[in-house]
């Protein structure tokens, strides 16, 4: 397992200096027959379209119509008013959050399943929680959704005070949520989740602190994280467990755009909680990774995972690399990644790919040459 705080702490300086890219490469090649290579791509790409339709209905949801048990709107200017909206909304109620600014302290806690709407133009100015710090990762959220199911929240603007605050959203034990739509800025870390099987995330535009995390998924199958805008964290997107799908986000001023590895956490209480898989079976498309240090990275035992047919580039270290055994993050050395298939052919012949792990099907891509720039 990575650890969290030290490579945040080890993220900011390397940061800090200049990177360059290595561009030692070798000739673009295949590993797979033909008949192997349309058979598989063939598998992904229904996969893939089954996705796509999966996003494009997230992007498409219209279902504040329906009939809630109970309707409650929360007026302009409130103060410390959500969590008496919430309540009084109950199980399978709607609190609309009307625009203008909203102001809250603290955390809210949900406990039950609501829809948590925002009208255009609707902001809360969030307060009273721990300061962000890169060398401390306990989440302190502003939402805490634990222990429930089918939460919603949609349209809304979160902005976090106190020059940033650590987190906003962290979900607990909370299957079919939905986080839609959100512009989210000044928080350490976005959107956390744990447990959280059929998890949708789509829509978003998070804006990090230039450390930290954009969306964290612990652990959680079927999630789909599709259509964000995530940039300035250490994190950008970073899945474990599976299986699940990234698709569509454009992810730049990073670490890792997306990294595919075994996340941990601290929880409010201090408690630390480690993924219980590392990240496998995930099929990571159709995204755009630049301006990071790399743009993908596969690494400590992730297993089983597809990248098709992503865009990356201006990324100064690698933009893919598939990692073997490596201490190059700090002891203890880490697990191996493997069995990844990326496939990056026709217009994406240009990306670079370091390949150092067992198991590898690369199609595709202009590969780095490990002779002249050893896998460590």
């Amino acid at each position: 397992m990575i650890n969290y705080t030290k490579l945040l702490t080890i993220a900011v300086l390397l940061l800090l200096v200049s990177c360059t890219k290595n561009d030692t490469k070798i000739d673009t090649y295949e590993t797979l027959s033909v008949e192997e290579t349309k058979v598989n791509q063939d598998a992904i790409e229904a996969r893939l379209d089954q996705a796509l339709a999966a996003a494009d209905a997230l992007l498409a949801d219209q279902d504040e119509g329906l009939d809630f048990r109970t309707k409650v709107t929360l007026p302009a200017g409130s103060v410390n008013g959500l969590a008496a909206a919430i309540a009084a909304a109950g199980p399978g109620g709607k609190v609309t959050v009307a625009c203008g600014n909203h102001y809250e302290s603290g955390t809210v806690n949900i406990t039950f399943p609501v829809r948590i709407i925002g009208e255009p133009g609707a902001v809360f100015l969030w307060s009273g929680l721990d300061p962000a710090d890169p060398e401390q990762t306990q989440q302190d959220p502003a939402i805490y959704a634990k222990n429930t199911s089918d939460l919603k929240i949609k349209g809304l603007e979160f902005r976090g005070g106190n020059g940033g605050l650590r987190a906003c959203m962290l979900l607990e034990n909370v299957p079919n949520s939905k986080i839609l739509k959100n512009k989210i800025t000044g928080f350490q870390s976005s959107i956390t989740g744990l447990n959280v099987d059929n998890a949708k995330i789509s829509g978003n535009y998070l804006e990090g602190l230039g450390f930290g995390g954009g969306i964290l998924i612990l652990s959680g199958a079927s999630v789909l994280i599709s259509d964000n805008e995530v940039f300035a964290f250490t994190f950008p997107i970073f899945p474990s467990g599976g299986p699940g799908v990234v698709v569509r986000n454009k992810m730049h001023q990073g670490f890792f755009g997306i990294i595919l590895c075994t996340l941990d956490i601290d929880l409010p209480d201090g408690t630390n909680v480690e993924a219980p898989d590392a990240t496998n079976h995930y099929l990571v498309s159709k995204n755009e990774s630049y301006n990071n240090a790399w743009g993908y990275i596969v690494i400590d035992g992730a297993f089983d995972n597809v990248l098709f047919k992503n865009k990356a580039f201006n990324n100064s270290v690698y933009d893919i690399e598939l990692v073997g055994e490596s201490d190059r993050f700090g002891p203890p050395t880490l697990p191996t990644s493997s069995n990844t298939t990326v496939v990056s052919n026709g217009n994406f012949n240009n990306i670079t790919i370091k390949d150092c792990a067992p198991g590898s099907v690369i199609i595709g891509g202009t590969l780095v040459d490990t002779n002249a720039d050893p896998c460590y």
